[in-house]
């Protein structure tokens, strides 16, 4: 039995926009305030995941903002001649003010804002607790330098600017801006609707842990929001219901492998890497999908 069709449009609807947007504009005073030891530095805050991307459902309470350090760089090669590397890294000086020094400081003048109490530091991001007097969400602050991949495309080579960060002493690369870019591109082409259905498999997702179909925290957002990127545009045709089957059915088919986040530069399924999905857990995800639309 499918899934009424009504049911679908509750899924679909964005959470609340207000909270998010008091909770960014805090968190963007706070970073940004004369006296900091950052202050005149070239930095970047912007608004990332879900509230950033459009796709966000009321049960998400959390607020993801990056600050990044425009002018410290972190380089990757990918298929790039040694030469060729050893050429670019000399247009480059070595830094003295390094990631760790940056994030320290966003501590600082994070607790000088907000209290010591309301500021927890992780090994991947700065925690500001959730303040209702200021109708203000939790918000989980990434401090990150500017990452700068050269990739050989076509005997040319091309390099895509993202953020680096520290996650228990591991670099994570990514490419937010893009991903956003790309994703509200998708999100024209379709009328609509690949937010809807990225939201609406969100809200599944919690029926699917629920009913015990689904490990919690084996289908993160970013990773829905790539898979469903990949479908071509004109499947999003007709109704929810429509559109979710037809969806569901090239998903089911597609090779994994060939399958690209919505920033175009990371593959959405691959075994031991931090920004890509294990390719067991999204086949698992697809199964109960699948399975409960059938069975509803």
């Amino acid at each position: 039995m499918a899934i009424p069709e009504d049911q679908l449009e509750v899924w679909a609807k964005a959470g609340s926009q207000v909270v998010s947007e008091n909770t960014f504009t805090s968190v963007k005073t706070a970073l940004e305030r004369q006296g900091t030891k950052y202050f005149g530095k070239s930095v970047e805050i912007f608004l990332q995941g879900s509230y950033g991307n459009g796709t966000n459902i009321r049960s998400e309470s959390d607020v993801d903002i990056v600050i990044r350090l425009r002018n410290l760089f972190h380089l990757e090669f990918q298929g790039v001649q040694p030469t060729d590397q050893y050429n670019i890294r000399k247009e480059y000086s070595d830094a003295t003010y390094l990631l760790p020094q940056f994030k320290n400081d966003v501590v600082a003048a994070l607790v000088d804002y907000y209290g010591v109490k309301s500021v927890d530091v992780g090994q991947k991001a700065i925690k500001i607790k959730q303040d209702e007097h200021e109708n203000r969400r939790e918000a989980d602050v990434i401090v990150a330098d500017t990452y700068r991949r050269y990739d050989l495309v076509q005997s040319k080579i091309v390099s895509s600017d993202g953020i680096s960060f520290l996650s228990n002493g591991e670099r994570i690369n990514n490419f937010p801006h893009q991903h956003t870019k790309n994703g509200n591109l998708k999100d024209i082409e379709t009328g609509g609707r690949y937010k809807e259905m990225v939201r609406l498999l969100k809200n599944m997702r919690l029926v699917l842990i629920e009913r015990g179909l689904l490990v919690d925290g084996s289908a993160p957002s970013y990773f829905i929001e790539g898979l469903l990127y990949n479908v071509p545009s004109e499947t999003f045709m007709g109704t929810l219901g429509q559109s979710f089957v037809t969806c569901l059915r090239w998903l089911n088919k597609a090779d994994q492998s060939a399958l690209k986040t919505p920033s175009g530069l990371h593959w959405v399924t691959r075994e031991g890497r931090s920004t890509c999905w294990p390719c067991q857990q999204c086949s698992d995800f697809i199964s109960a999908v699948i399975s409960t639309w059938n069975h509803w």
